[in-house]
């Protein structure tokens, strides 16, 4: 008797938030593909990327996930907590856990959350995503 009750009860909460707000959305997966990119300084003279031998030993990049739709907004929160101009080096179509992936391959170049010093891995990264370039989505320097 009481199950019936509190099912009785459920439907009839249910009905009246549905007529007072709609229908409840169905819940939105995190989407899985979008854009591994790696981004880090400029030349200050040009804002263009630098070439690889010219980047400073331990010079922090940052190598993280985004949707191609969001990268305006990565690069641009990135920059406004960065003093030196930013610009991307590299970017290949990915599902996160690609990226996670690689991250772990990285970890020994850890600076802190997705930042990295340059090293030989991500150096060969960045050399990688630039032989296997084509013009894309996010325009610019922009490599898949």
């Amino acid at each position: 008797m009481v199950a019936r009750l509190t099912d009785l009860l459920i439907e009839e909460t249910e009905k009246l938030r549905t007529a007072a707000k709609g229908p409840r959305p169905a819940p939105q997966a995190a989407p899985a593909q979008g854009r591994l990119v790696v981004i880090g300084p400029t030349r200050h003279e040009d804002g263009q990327p630098m070439e690889i031998s010219e980047l400073p030993a331990n010079s922090p990049m940052f190598v993280g996930w985004c949707e191609s739709s969001e990268f305006g907004e990565l690069i641009g929160t990135l920059q406004e907590g960065n003093p030196q101009r930013l610009a991307l080096y590299g970017s290949s179509s990915a599902e996160r856990h690609e990226v996670y992936r690689l991250q772990r391959v990285l970890r020994h170049e850890l600076i802190r959350g997705e930042w990295y010093c340059v090293g030989a891995p991500l150096i060969a990264v960045i050399e990688l995503l630039q032989r296997n370039s084509v013009p894309d989505e996010l325009g610019g320097s922009v490599y898949c």
